[in-house]
């Protein structure tokens, strides 16, 4: 894959500044965290993320880390080892049987983020439910890991209200 999707995506939105949410498992790591030790963060980041990272916090918009984890002392350590030149606005980690609506409401309640925000997530039915209750925000699929591949839009990854 080429990184010309993701600078198309980016120019394509480049009128404002957005709000990006990332997950943590099988999002910004390849897999999720509980199957590896802090001492192979870095082993478990595929490189075009940390590149995909760095370009969308080049451009100006605002990065977070939405997570249900129940350990969020290991996931901010594995999020600070893994991305030390990211800097992550807010990082909204904490356990909950809700898909990451919590989360989101919490972020855009205490005026962290509008409610067109860019959500990247492994789960596509935390993507459902995200954008349908936030009509005006993009959820976009992440297959493994944030990759190049992940800005194609084939109709299967990105996923929007068409209410709106």
């Amino acid at each position: 894959m080429n990184i010309m999707y993701v600078n198309r995506f980016l120019n394509n939105i480049r009128y404002k500044r957005h709000s990006f949410l990332f997950g943590i498992n099988d999002t910004l790591f390849k897999q999720p965290l509980y199957k590896f030790n802090i001492k192979d963060v870095k082993d478990n980041i595929h490189p075009e993320t940390i590149n995909i990272l760095n370009m969308i916090q080049k451009e100006g918009h605002s990065l977070n880390i939405i997570s249900r984890m129940n350990n969020d002392v290991k996931a901010i350590e594995c999020v600070d080892i893994g991305f030390p030149m990211i800097n992550f606005d807010n990082k909204e980690i904490f356990m909950t049987q809700m898909y990451k609506n919590k989360h989101v409401e919490k972020l855009i309640n205490n005026n962290k983020i509008d409610d067109d925000f860019i959500l990247f997530d492994s789960n596509s039915e935390v993507l459902f439910n995200v954008i349908e209750e936030f009509p005006a925000a993009l959820g976009i699929y992440t297959n493994g890991c944030l990759k190049y591949s992940t800005f194609v839009n084939n109709n299967n990854n990105y996923y929007y209200n068409t209410v709106i």
